[in-house]
């Protein structure tokens, strides 16, 4: 079995360990660009304006996923979600078909 972290804890994130502390990704002293709402700080500021946009401020996800109540803030992480638990689902440019339906040329 493989074991997640040093502890085993399969709930641990990936964490950057400085000085022998834990620090989160996203609120390194290194990152240049900083959230203006909520001060987590990014080392690109694309990435930063899309945190500010899609998920700063306790703002509701945006992506549904057709066979289950899973909603995502990203749609890169529904399709994710879509791949790991819907094997007979598939995306398709920006829509969700079933695999079944797709037509062999």
């Amino acid at each position: 079995m493989r074991k997640h972290g040093e502890n085993g804890h399969s709930s641990m994130r990936k964490f950057k360990v400085l000085s022998g502390q834990q620090v989160r990704p996203g609120y390194s002293n290194e990152s240049l660009f900083a959230c203006r709402h909520c001060g987590k700080r990014y080392r690109w500021k694309s990435t930063m304006r899309r945190h500010e946009q899609v998920e700063c401020g306790g703002k509701e996800p945006m992506f549904q996923c057709p066979q289950c109540p899973y909603r995502a803030k990203q749609k890169g992480n529904l399709g994710v979600h879509v791949r790991k638990h819907h094997p007979q689902l598939m995306m398709l440019n920006d829509s969700i078909v079933q695999k079944s339906e797709l037509k062999s040329e």
